[in-house]
């Protein structure tokens, strides 16, 4: 038999094995566990808004002072995405894990625990950080709208970069625009944002630097074929860096009824011409 102190020790030292590793979790039953999770600083299921490139330290140990003697261990995975872990010298078992947020959206941790061996049901526990950035935004839309036109009609958009909430933003980005219809999807043109001044990339015949407050970009360019069409807007901090989705507009583009007539009686004529 070994001590609640030994108990928890182990087993923190076994999630920074089981948090770098990314394991994920079975289903046990659903009785009553014992023991508790406790943070430094923060509550089960809290949501913490951070701004981008912070870096956070979250720090815990499980609380095994209302386990019977008869429960000598317990196994734990943590599901969390590129964080570091240390086991602290504490005799209470603590652990840390430490990021540094280079992404921006929900980045989430989510803890199973049960006794080892032991049919009892898991205990959970969750944290998530409401990471925000720079976003790009849109004089005419808004990310995830869907709108429908016409066929041969012109997108014609104008967006920008949005820092205003942070109180530090890099030197440098790149914008990729991207069309995408059914499973085909091209780039549309690459925009450089370097100490606040855009450059347009070599290719990029459709994006168009304004010369505005916002360092504003107009993407101009026509709707030659029907069905559904999405323009995707991708940002990255540096040159080779990893890279977010930023934004998505969906166009439903609707033949053009007239032009159908027009290219059918066309059709018709020069089959009539051929074998007159």
């Amino acid at each position: 038999m070994i001590s609640s102190k030994e108990m928890v020790t182990r087993l923190a030292c076994g999630v920074c094995l089981m948090t770098i590793a990314m394991l994920t979790c079975g289903d046990l039953a659903s009785d009553e566990n014992c023991a508790d999770l406790e943070f430094e600083g923060f509550t089960n299921g809290d949501t913490v808004r951070l701004e981008q490139y912070s870096h956070i330290n979250v720090t815990f140990h499980l609380d095994t002072s209302k386990c019977p003697d008869s429960v000598d261990s317990f196994f734990m995975k943590v599901i969390a995405d590129e964080f570091n872990c240390q086991c602290l010298s504490d005799p209470a078992g603590w652990v840390r894990m430490s990021r540094h947020l280079n992404v921006s959206g929900q980045v989430p941790i989510v803890w199973r625990w049960s006794e080892r061996g032991s049919k009892k049901g898991q205990g959970n526990a969750s944290l998530v950080f409401d990471v925000f950035g720079t976003v790009i935004e849109f004089h005419e839309f808004s990310d995830g709208d869907i709108v429908k036109v016409q066929q041969n009609s012109f997108f014609d958009a104008t967006f920008y970069l949005n820092a205003s909430k942070c109180r530090h933003s890099p030197d440098f980005f790149r914008v990729k625009v991207l069309y995408s219809q059914e499973n085909f999807s091209v780039d549309v043109c690459n925009v450089i944002f370097q100490h606040h001044i855009c450059h347009i990339t070599d290719m990029s015949s459709f994006c168009f630097c304004k010369n505005d407050s916002k360092k504003s970009v107009r993407l101009y360019r026509e709707f030659k074929v029907s069905g559904n069409v999405s323009y995707i807007w991708k940002l990255s901090e540096s040159p080779y860096g990893h890279v977010q989705k930023k934004a998505q507009i969906t166009f439903d583009v609707v033949s053009n009824p007239q032009k159908e007539k027009t290219t059918a009686a066309l059709q018709k004529a020069g089959k009539s011409e051929k074998f007159s």
